[in-house]
């Protein structure tokens, strides 16, 4: 029953995403506490995806994941694969939250004095951050070299939608290079998701895609992001995007 959590290290977490539909839940709940037992670090986010396809009686499974987490000493983090967005805002602060919902999460973590307002510090001599989402490795290490060649930028990358959003809340990006087409969270949905969680630090998002359509490009920017950039690009335009952006504020 391995096969019903995958393990990643993401920024310093330990991220276990459980497939509530990949067994029965007897099996899934075991693999869970097999995993977090088996876990040194000290921060565990725990997501439940499918949550809702769980083949026993939802009231049924919570009562016996709590029994499961009680057993774990660790400060860890618990929520659906919905909220996980405005969940992680809460992991530096909490203890041991256990949320079912992004709603749900904030308001445990309100009620329990939990959250506490982090203020972005942007000084003169900071780097401007840059946050790179793209699947295609190739693609990928040459964005990043280029940014690197420049001496400029602190730089973090992301292979999907999904590894992106959990970077995003610690890493506070000003500029998010921001490919569209993944196989878990489509750009588009991260850009909405954004948008919806001004607490994220409302970054600046260039779209750089292969959709070139007129109506993708004006979904694309509708979705929230900033700017589009078509592939192949001009290594120039794509600088003088970047630079457009940084050190502007939103109005």
């Amino acid at each position: 029953m391995t096969d019903a959590v995958d393990i990643r290290d993401i920024g310093g977490l330990t991220v276990m995403r459980v497939f509530c539909s990949a067994g029965h839940a007897s099996d899934i709940l075991q693999a869970i506490r097999e995993k977090l037992a088996g876990t040194e670090s000290g921060k565990i986010v725990l997501i439940l995806q499918d949550l809702s396809r769980i083949d026993v009686s939802f009231s049924d499974f919570l009562l016996s994941l709590d029994e499961v987490l009680e057993s774990v000493q660790k400060p860890l983090l618990v929520f659906d694969e919905s909220g996980f967005f405005e969940s992680l805002l809460e992991l530096e602060a909490a203890e041991r939250p256990y949320a079912l919902s992004r709603s749900a999460a904030k308001a445990l973590a309100t009620a329990m004095g939990m959250v506490e307002k982090r203020k972005q510090k942007t000084g003169p001599l900071e780097k401007p951050r840059i946050l790179v989402v793209e699947d295609d490795p190739e693609t990928l290490q040459f964005l990043v070299d280029l940014l690197e060649s420049e001496d400029r930028f602190e730089i973090r990358t992301a292979a999907n939608g999904f590894e992106g959003g959990l970077i995003i809340p610690t890493f506070k990006p000003h500029v998010i290079l921001l490919d569209i087409m993944f196989p878990d969270i489509d750009g588009r949905e991260v850009c909405r998701l954004l948008r919806e969680n001004p607490e994220l630090g409302n970054p600046w998002v260039i779209a750089v895609t292969a959709l070139s359509q007129d109506r993708d490009v004006d979904e694309i920017m509708g979705s929230g992001a900033d700017d589009y950039l078509g592939k192949p690009f001009r290594i120039d335009t794509l600088l003088e995007k970047i630079d457009n952006f940084i050190g502007e504020k939103r109005a």
